[in-house]
């Protein structure tokens, strides 16, 4: 998703249009399902997180791809395996457009799916919403020490994860963060390491063979589950030493979950992380909407959150190791 975003971030910024994000599109049922702007602000003028305002006037506008006029607040997005994309189910049309050209219609429509290296560039566009910024200091203060962070992927793609964990559990000393979408890896975690010391932060939903963005929730369980996912990379990402386990053979050939590798791009950006756990908005400033108490306010938060980072990560460079 963070990828798509700065695709288009990159376009707008290339030919002078304002990207609005729709993560709470209703037709695509297997997506965040909740508004962007419950979890992050936006820095940047030209970057909306909350479509709300806009949602009566695209029905009204030229779009490309030129089926979805009159309805791109009601087509059905279908994955075609076939173009490795999502098509419009009634005409069969791609959902996208050339990322590298202009259009004369005002809107243009996206609808993809994908990761990779650009989802940290997106980061940068970002600022942690205010409550998530709290959460991320309670539990960094839960673990209160440096910490080895594990991230493991086991439910439609599956890993070895317990012969590697036995293999390196003798060299890993102090508190283990776990963040993962199976809970019976945190069970192996606890027997390996002992439960004192092993930390997990998620609330699972019933048990599945699908991964946590893809259960079906109601809207205070879907806020729950995309608030720890964006804690648990944070989390990754501050770890003194981080390891990310590969992947068995899969349909998509991928050897790494792509949230494994943005936690790992993560961890060795600090700047990015300065920038995206606490600093205060200045597009708000800049209008005059964030009072001075509130500033001073942004500013104790990211110094506590980087204080407390400091804290957890000085007694060595942070590593990390893909196992």
């Amino acid at each position: 998703m963070l990828n798509q975003i700065e695709a288009c971030c990159r376009h707008g910024d290339r030919f002078g249009r304002t990207v609005i994000v729709d993560t709470a599109y209703p037709n695509a049922p297997q997506s965040f399902n909740d508004l962007f702007s419950n979890y992050f602000v936006s820095t940047q003028p030209d970057l909306i997180l909350d479509p709300g305002p806009y949602l009566a006037l695209f029905d009204r506008l030229e779009v490309v791809p030129g089926p979805l006029r009159g309805r791109v607040n009601g087509y059905v997005p279908r994955y075609q395996d076939r173009q490795a994309s999502f098509v419009d189910a009634l005409s069969g049309t791609r959902l996208s457009f050339d990322l590298k050209s202009d259009y004369p219609e005002p809107l243009l429509v996206h609808h993809d799916c994908g990761g990779g290296k650009k989802s940290l560039a997106a980061l940068t566009r970002l600022r942690l919403h205010d409550k998530l910024a709290d959460e991320l200091v309670n539990r960094l203060m839960a673990i209160g020490e440096p910490y080895t962070a594990l991230h493991v992927r086991n439910t439609d793609y599956t890993s070895e994860y317990q012969k590697k964990i036995q293999t390196i559990s003798t060299s890993i000393r102090g508190p283990v963060f776990v963040a993962t979408d199976d809970p019976n890896c945190v069970e192996y975690a606890q027997r390996v390491f002992g439960r004192d010391r092993v930390f997990t932060f998620t609330t699972f939903p019933a048990p599945t063979a699908q991964p946590l963005h893809r259960h079906k929730a109601d809207d205070a369980t879907k806020y729950i589950i995309n608030s720890d996912s964006i804690l648990d990379l944070l989390m990754l990402a501050l770890a003194r030493n981080l390891y990310l386990f590969r992947l068995n053979q899969n349909d998509i050939g991928a050897t790494f979950s792509g949230f494994s590798l943005l936690a790992g791009y993560l961890q060795h950006s600090g700047a990015i992380l300065d920038r995206l756990i606490g600093r205060h908005n200045p597009v708000l400033e800049r209008c005059g909407a964030v009072k001075s108490s509130n500033r001073r306010f942004f500013k104790y938060r990211w110094q506590a959150i980087r204080l407390m980072a400091l804290k957890l990560r000085k007694s060595r460079a942070a590593r990390c190791i893909y196992l």
